[in-house]
């Protein structure tokens, strides 16, 4: 359990939460660190969705468009039919925002012990309150181009500025920060994303961090918790 990093040790980690929880940075910051595939859900399945026309495909894109998840079944190949090569190519890989579902979590995780192993496997589940979400949201500004380019409004970000990550896209409010839209996935993180998260506990394979701190710190506990269960299979620094 205790050897030291080698190339055999590729991680499978999930980042759960509700929207405005962060997850989608810590989930950059850790595939950054690791050098791992981030794996955002939304945006592999927009792929999938541009590059198949099928009856069951083109019903995901309308659940999209209403703020809907993915329907679990659909979901779940396209996860696993992407991790399969990214785990090929030798990667580790950083889920943003999968699974999202009961389903999608029973049929994951067996599907990564069996490639990863179980000590390389783990979910993160950053807690939010709904108030702090609220405010978050009101203030979250994303790139036109890549929603994983996120900033809070300030001085320096306003809606239709140039991303700073220089991609050639602007600075927007996503549809889904909208309050008709947040009620819509609110609903179904309560119903759907909280029960995974609990199958995921049941298997003792989660850390729940306080997802209320500066994005420094939650980093900080994330990285704490990991080297206390990984031991020297974490690189240190991540």
């Amino acid at each position: 359990m205790n050897e030291p990093i080698s190339s055999k040790n590729k991680f499978a980690i999930s980042v759960m939460g509700p929207p405005g929880s962060g997850k989608g940075t810590q989930a950059q910051i850790l595939a950054g660190g690791l050098e791992a595939f981030h794996f955002v859900t939304s945006v592999e399945g927009k792929k999938y969705i541009a590059a198949h026309d099928d009856p069951e495909t083109k019903r995901q894109e309308v659940r999209y468009k209403k703020g809907l998840l993915f329907e679990s079944p659909w979901t779940l190949r396209v996860v696993q039919e992407k991790t399969q090569r990214v785990f090929e190519d030798g990667l580790s890989i950083v889920y943003d925002g999968s699974p999202r579902t009961p389903l999608e979590a029973e049929k994951l995780i067996p599907f990564l012990i069996k490639l990863f192993g179980k000590e390389c496997v783990v979910a993160v589940e950053l807690k939010v309150g709904e108030a702090e979400l609220r405010s978050r949201l009101s203030k979250r500004r994303v790139c036109s181009l890549d929603h994983s380019h996120a900033f809070i409004d300030s001085e320096n970000h306003h809606i239709g500025d140039l991303c700073p990550k220089m991609d050639g896209g602007v600075l927007q409010k996503r549809e889904i920060d909208e309050s008709a839209l947040f009620e819509t996935r609110m609903g179904e993180f309560r119903n759907l994303t909280i029960p995974a998260i609990e199958f995921f506990h049941k298997e003792d394979v989660l850390i729940v961090i306080n997802g209320e701190q500066s994005i420094e710190n939650v980093r900080r506990d994330i990285d704490e918790a990991f080297a206390k269960r990984f031991g020297k299979r974490w690189p240190r620094g991540v």
